[in-house]
């Protein structure tokens, strides 16, 4: 039995026209293009229980979405420097922080990112922070399943959008392997993921994203 997902739409607050900053403008865009995929999809959606017709349509809606995204996948903001976002990398209560390192990657899109490893027993942690410099490739997807109310559950565990510290994000969480992740997107820019093993819930995980300064984060140019 086929699934179809809908995908709902991404609304972001639009500001005035006049005075916004290139950010601002890189953002609405990315929504734009996200929106127009979700359009896409529900149309899809709709075509498959009716009409090809309408099937045909949302994907071609989909693919100028794709197109948007792929003729602005690099703004111009350049990502930090990774040496900054190393500086937020946190140490978490009870756990053995590692592996701190980070680097600056360029290929068509240009990215940085910061990432460490923690240690507690036979648990373990990841936590990556990266700056995708307002790249509609990087974020759009992200953006569809955070900001779109996404929700799936099943025996195996779940998957879900939410909020953690005023900042939207999802989570997923796999019973038999004991692996939990969250994911938060911060000022439209920043993608934060923690990932845990042999963990018992996603709040180790959630633990060590909020033990980020993520004021300051949001506050990188």
């Amino acid at each position: 039995m086929k699934r179809v997902l809908v995908v709902g739409i991404l609304v972001l607050a639009v500001t005035a026209a006049c005075g916004k900053s290139p950010e601002q403008k890189q953002a609405e865009e990315t929504a734009a293009a996200v929106k127009q995929m979700a359009d896409g999809a529900q149309k899809m959606a709709e075509g498959a229980q009716g009409a090809a017709a309408g099937a045909e349509q949302g994907m071609a809606q989909m693919m100028q979405g794709l197109q948007q995204m792929a003729q602005g996948a690099q703004g111009n903001t350049q990502p930090v420097d990774y040496e900054k976002l190393k500086e937020l990398i946190p140490e978490l209560s009870g756990w053995e922080r590692s592996g701190v390192k980070g680097q600056q990657t360029t290929m068509g899109i240009s990215v940085s990112t910061a990432e460490a490893r923690y240690t507690q027993g036979d648990a373990s942690l990841k936590l990556e922070i990266t700056d995708t410099s307002f790249s509609k490739m990087v974020l759009a997807p992200f953006m569809m399943f955070a900001r779109a109310g996404y929700s799936e559950r099943s025996d195996d565990g779940y998957k879900k959008g939410m909020t953690l510290a005023g900042f939207p994000g999802f989570e997923s969480w796999e019973k038999n392997s004991k692996n939990g992740e969250v994911h938060v997107l911060v000022a439209d820019r920043f993608i934060v993921n923690a990932e845990g093993q042999d963990v018992d819930s996603t709040e180790p995980a959630k633990q060590l994203i909020q033990a980020i300064d993520l004021k300051k984060l949001s506050s990188l140019k």
